[in-house]
This record gives C-alpha cells, sequence and structure tokens, in this order.
C-alpha cells in the first residue's frame, strides 16, 4: 500500500521476496538534496534564516510521521532529504531504515547507507529508536546547513 505523508515522498509500494524487502518511491528529479545545498547552493556564504525554515518543515514532516503512522527515519541526514524547485521539502527513505537495520550482508558489502555522524548516541548505544534520535539528526543537518556543509563532529 501507499504512505503519504506530507513533506516526504510518498511509498508507492513495499513488498519481500525470499526475506528481503522492496521499496518503491516517487522520485522527484527538480529535487535538490540539502548536502549538494549546502556544499553548491548557497554561494558566497550559508543562509541561516533559510536553514532554520528548512529544519522547521522537516520537523513537520517528522511530527506527522510520528503522530499519524508512528514511523520514525532512523538515518535523517543531509543527502537524504531535498528542496523542490517551489521550495517544498521532501524526506527520503522514511520507513526503510527499520527494514534495513538488521540486513549485515548490506553493511559487510560495502554498502553505506547509514551516516552515524547524525545518529544519536542513545540510539548507537543501546539501539533503541524513538523520535529523540529524528529530532539529534535534525540538530545535525541545521548545523551542516548553517556552516555551509561542515559535518557536526
Amino acid at each position: 500500500g501507499t504512505l503519504n505523508i506530507k513533506g516526504t515522498e510518498s511509498l508507492i509500494d513495499r513488498c519481500s521476496i525470499v526475506g528481503k524487502t522492496y521499496f518503491v518511491y516517487n522520485h522527484h528529479r527538480d529535487a535538490i538534496s540539502l548536502k549538494n545545498l549546502a556544499r553548491q547552493g548557497w554561494g558566497s556564504k550559508p543562509d541561516f534564516p533559510i536553514s532554520v525554515l528548512i529544519c522547521k518543515k522537516i520537523a513537520e514532516a517528522l511530527s506527522n510521521a510520528w503522530e499519524k503512522e508512528h514511523i520514525t527515519h532512523q538515518n535523517l541526514r543531509p543527502g537524504n532529504a531535498s528542496i523542490l524547485n517551489n521550495g517544498e521539502i521532501l524526506i527520503h527513505d522514511l520507513g526503510i531504515s527499520d527494514f534495513l537495520i538488521n540486513e549485515e550482508n548490506l553493511i559487510s558489502n560495502g554498502f553505506d547507507i547509514w551516516d552515524f555522524r547524525y545518529s544519536s548516541s542513545e540510539f548507537l548505544n543501546t539501539g533503541i529508536n524513538s523520535p529523540s534520535n529524528d529530532i539529534y539528526s535534525l540538530g545535525g543537518i541545521l548545523h551542516f546547513l548553517a556552516t555551509g556543509g561542515h559535518h557536526p563532529f
């Protein structure tokens, strides 16, 4: 079935085949990732008020996901959030992390799907996921945007 949460890409479908889970998302070609925006799109210096506005929109989308669908992101970082030409913010890969967190085959084969620089110590130490991990990640994104693409750590 579909998963439509305002501020996130639309999950069109997901299925499991022989123990593997596959996802189909509605992808927007005109979107620029926040990673690329911070590193290339600001021009001469970062725009702090716009950075705060972007993070506010991400927080609203996360709140919708937590309250309506009881889904946390777990892997929020600048590379999986984008801005469209019209200023709309999209969060990518929402709901995927729950299925992939225990896929040791992905990590052991070199797939870099997590950026632990944006994960809270609570999550890294206990593996317990909660909205507080997403909030921690959002603070890292604000730092990244406000400093022109420098990671928080």
